[in-house]
């Protein structure tokens, strides 16, 4: 017992002699804080800067990039012409993602080919990063559908029997807590263990 004394004593008059410690334990945890308040200020993420490469350069393409616009998480900020332009904006921090539709996007859609859409994210942010892709998946589906079903509605077909063959299975997924990637959900959950333990 006389020992752990010892280092107590030992260890208080060190804290106390030397300036640095001063620092650690009076100033540092007052900066942390403003600092982690700065941080979760901005409660949800929007308007993250995404660039369009569109080598269709169609009706179709023109539609999906306003419809990915009006996506909460994405503003699309500018036109790029290669998968290196993509990557450079991303290394510069001047885009978090990027959509490249393909040549002959529209015609392929229309003639029921299967057309490959790319999405570009930066996984170094995870967080923007699966914010986008969310919207623009959503976004991208929904404009493919829509061209289909309006093709197969010019035809004829019901609107309803159009509905049915284009979308024969419909899914639907809610999340349950924190859909919006909500900063301060992070805190409180990383607190909550702590102040019920």
């Amino acid at each position: 017992m006389s020992a752990i004394l010892h280092i107590t004593l030992r260890e208080w008059k060190r804290i106390f002699s030397r300036p640095e410690y001063y620092l650690v334990l009076i100033v540092i945890p007052p900066l942390l804080f403003f600092f982690y308040a700065f941080i979760y200020n901005a409660q949800k993420v929007a308007d993250l800067p995404v660039a369009i490469w569109d080598e269709d350069r169609g009706a179709l393409s023109r539609q999906v990039t306003f419809m990915l616009e009006q996506a909460e998480t994405i503003h699309i900020t500018e036109q790029l012409h290669s998968e290196t332009e993509i990557q450079q904006a991303m290394r510069e921090g001047r885009i978090l993602g990027a959509v490249h539709f393909p040549k002959h996007m529209e015609q392929d859609v229309k003639s029921r080919h299967p057309v490959r859409i790319t999405l570009y994210t930066n996984t170094s942010s995870l967080v923007p990063g699966k914010l986008i892709y969310k919207d623009a998946a959503q976004v991208i589906i929904t404009a493919g559908s829509g061209v289909i079903l309006q093709k197969l509605v010019k035809t004829g077909m019901p609107t309803r029997k159009a509905m049915a063959l284009v979308m024969p299975v419909k899914m639907s997924t809610y999340p349950l807590y924190n859909p919006d990637y909500n900063y301060q959900q992070y805190r409180y959950r990383a607190w909550l263990p702590l102040l019920y333990k």
